[in-house]
């Protein structure tokens, strides 16, 4: 009887619905969308939950492509957070019972992330560029960005 009641824990907290963060995140309302989803991932009932770690994601890499946020010092590294946060939902995902529904955000964030490693690699900010790649292969580890590096011994 305990070990049903400890297999249904799990899955009672990932039946949460994030609607409000899916509204906030198609009106376009980013920071209140990423402040919302860091008040679900402190709480102790949804912090396992993949969801607001993918709409913090989500919204930092809409952030990090809108001349009004790239502008701004305090925003201005929100591609690297869209990528910490990609991590992070990848983690909290092990049996990507969401990551395949989301196959059009993942291509468009390798591209970005993708163009910024190469951009990287172009100006000889050779650490700056591993870095990249290696949190592409964070969120998704078949990402054959690690392919570029050497492994270490």
């Amino acid at each position: 009887m305990l070990a049903a009641l400890l297999l249904l824990t799990p899955a009672a907290a990932q039946d949460h619905v994030y609607d409000d963060l899916l509204v906030l995140y198609v009106d376009e309302e980013y920071e209140k969308c990423i402040a919302k989803a860091a008040r679900y991932i402190e709480k102790d009932d949804t912090r396992r939950d993949p969801l607001p770690y993918l709409y913090s994601s989500m919204c930092w890499h809409e952030m990090s492509r809108l001349d009004k946020y790239t502008s701004d010092p305090e925003f201005k590294n929100a591609h690297r957070e869209a990528l910490k946060f990609a991590e992070k939902f990848r983690k909290k995902d092990k049996g990507l019972a969401y990551f395949n529904n989301y196959a059009d955000y993942w291509q468009e964030l390798n591209t970005a992330a993708m163009d910024a490693g190469f951009l990287h690699l172009d100006l000889g900010e050779y650490s700056k560029a591993k870095r990249q790649f290696d949190r592409m292969t964070g969120y998704q580890p078949e990402n054959a960005a690690g392919s570029y590096w050497p492994s270490p011994n």
